[in-house]
């Protein structure tokens, strides 16, 4: 995957950059992504090309960086949410490749939301990978946590000198500006690219695991609402072996997407999904139906040309099917 370049100036040290350079470019209160973005591809093009995940994907490199301190060979990596779906087997992950790995999350007293522990979790840290999400879909409250988290973050790493800083985000954020959960996500994004700190935001697509809970926010009655629309979902293990890969690699100080193997109807894979676990909910394509509170066109969740495509298909997710089946 080619590298690419945010023209977004880096500003100065002060401790209050997060809020002063917020208010300037106005994203707290507009919630888009700035011109910042150098690499974005086309909304409009499909995945065509891509490069996929091989099963060498977690053979990853070390880059330029400085090694931990512990003698490992590896480098210190701090996984803040390390608890989590992704956090947890991104933990796994970097340790197999020897890596000194700090899973920080609640259970360990580091909160991103007051900034309590977060000081001694990241001291020494060469990377912070980022794989937070807010405890409440509310808009307000989605706002609030990833505008506080994502500050209180990266303002313990300038004060650990971290170097790398990754984010896990959602293709298409940028499109999705009408949806409360993604104007949060858009102003984590903003943070980060405001911040002094090298970075690389990583944007995938929607988790084959992550289905259900599409069905379950789209449900009305009895019946799930969906929009006939094209989107490319990823099996988590797949983002968390490109997440392994990132993370110990230069920083891109842009973005990078990851996506699933192949596009598929929004409407028609949820009805699969509920098929194969004997759910009899019926599936409704309605063309007006929104996705999380944001209006959807045909391509508004698809991947850009150059994303990094994995291989497992949805029909072969150990997850499809219920255990007993």
């Amino acid at each position: 995957m080619g590298e690419c370049r945010s023209t977004a100036g880096k500003c100065g040290t002060e401790s209050s950059w997060h809020l002063q350079r917020a208010r300037r470019t106005g994203f707290l209160s507009r919630p888009a992504v700035g011109s910042g973005l150098g690499c974005r591809r086309n909304p409009d093009q499909t995945s065509a090309g891509s490069s996929e995940i091989s099963a060498a994907t977690l053979a990853v490199g070390t880059g330029d960086f400085k090694r931990a301190k512990k003698g490992t060979g590896g480098m210190r990596v701090v996984v803040v949410g390390g608890t989590g779906l992704i956090g947890s087997r991104l933990v796994v992950a970097l340790g197999d490749q020897g890596h000194e790995v700090v899973a920080a999350s609640r259970r360990s007293d580091v909160n991103t939301l007051t900034g309590e522990g977060l000081a001694e979790a990241v001291d020494g840290a060469d990377v912070v990978v980022d794989v937070t999400n807010s405890p409440s879909f509310e808009a307000d409250s989605v706002l609030a946590f990833f505008e506080a988290s994502t500050s209180n973050l990266l303002e313990a790493e300038l004060g650990a000198g971290v170097g790398h800083h990754v984010v896990l985000s959602i293709v298409g954020t940028e499109r999705l500006s009408e949806g409360g959960y993604f104007r949060g996500k858009i102003v984590q994004e903003n943070i980060v690219m405001e911040s002094p700190l090298p970075y690389t935001i990583v944007r995938a697509t929607q988790f084959f695991e992550f289905i259900g809970g599409i069905a379950e926010r789209a449900t009305q009655a009895n019946a799930i609402h969906l929009p006939p629309v094209l989107f490319q979902p990823i099996a988590a293990d797949e983002v968390v072996a490109f997440l392994a890969r990132t993370s110990v690699g230069p920083p891109v100080n842009g973005v990078v997407e990851v996506a699933g193997p192949r596009p598929h109807r929004l409407d028609e894979l949820v009805r699969e999904y509920l098929d194969a676990r004997g759910d009899p909910r019926q599936v409704v394509t309605d063309p007006k139906a929104r996705y999380s509170g944001a209006r959807l066109s045909e391509h508004t969740l698809l991947p850009g040309a150059d994303a990094t495509l994995g291989v497992t298909r949805f029909e072969d997710w150990p997850g499809l099917r219920p255990a007993s089946s």
